[in-house]
């Protein structure tokens, strides 16, 4: 794929990484501990712009598991016409699926999706997500991680909004897909500790091993499998947990060019 300039404000801002970080070091941090997190993934004009699209220009989708554990994934005017009664069951199953084990409830935009589709055409999150699919975020996700097998950048934006989780779980996913590592590039700033929103890594026995807060502009690869969870986000909670969120594929091309 070729590089392409990134307008999301009229402006010229190519999306590129931050030709500054230290990807050997990073890359021993990996191979050590199985995660690292890596702060100044892009430049500030890059990071700024990523913001103002996520916070500003972003249609986000409501997803969730309903009480029999399926997922549902409704658009905006669709939750705003649901009755209030209905509204008020599916809370009440979300709540009762994630006390029995793996549930979610969040926002989300599918940029592959849309993307493929055409949909929201000219958007700037399709060039984020070929840019994830391009060879200068493959060799670095490569390098980081020493696989170098790595073909594919899966990817969606992401929004915790007041009363959003993602309870534990290790990102397998059958054998539809090889992942090899999974990402989360936050873009959050001045997130309150108490708020929740927690990226969460447990041992085998659900004990917490290591919590991070949302931040910005800070990438965390971490290997698949491994457990976490996105800890409930407060409902006094003063602002959204942005971040674009996928894995390192080892699988079949198919974002457009």
């Amino acid at each position: 794929m070729t590089q392409q300039a990134w307008k999301p404000d009229g402006g010229g801002n190519v999306l590129r990484l931050n030709p500054a970080l230290d990807r050997k070091a990073l890359a021993e941090a990996f191979a050590r501990d199985g995660f690292v997190q890596i702060e100044n993934l892009f430049p500030d004009d890059v990071a700024n712009a990523m913001e103002a699209v996520l916070a500003n220009r972003t249609p986000w989708r409501t997803i969730f598991t309903d009480n029999n554990g399926q997922v549902r994934k409704y658009r905006p005017h669709e939750m705003a016409a649901l009755p209030v009664q209905q509204s008020q069951q599916l809370q009440q199953g979300i709540f009762r699926k994630a006390r029995e084990g793996f549930a979610f409830l969040y926002h989300y935009y599918p940029m592959i999706e849309t993307l493929q589709t055409g949909e929201d055409a000219g958007h700037p999150l399709h060039q984020m997500v070929q840019f994830l699919n391009m060879s200068e975020w493959l060799d670095f996700g490569r390098e980081i991680i020493g696989c170098d097998t790595v073909n594919r950048s899966d990817a969606q934006a992401t929004l915790y909004a007041p009363g959003d989780f993602l309870t534990r779980h290790d990102d397998s996913y059958g054998d539809v897909v090889d992942r090899r590592a999974a990402f989360v590039i936050g873009f959050t700033r001045e997130w309150k500790s108490d708020w929740g929103g927690q990226l969460v890594f447990y041992d085998g026995d659900a004990v917490i091993e290591r919590a991070f807060q949302p931040r910005f502009n800070v990438v965390t690869f971490f290997k698949v499998p491994r457990w976490h969870a996105v800890t409930y986000v407060a409902p006094f909670a003063g602002a959204g947990r942005y971040s674009i969120t996928g894995w390192l594929d080892h699988g079949r091309v198919d974002v457009p060019g």
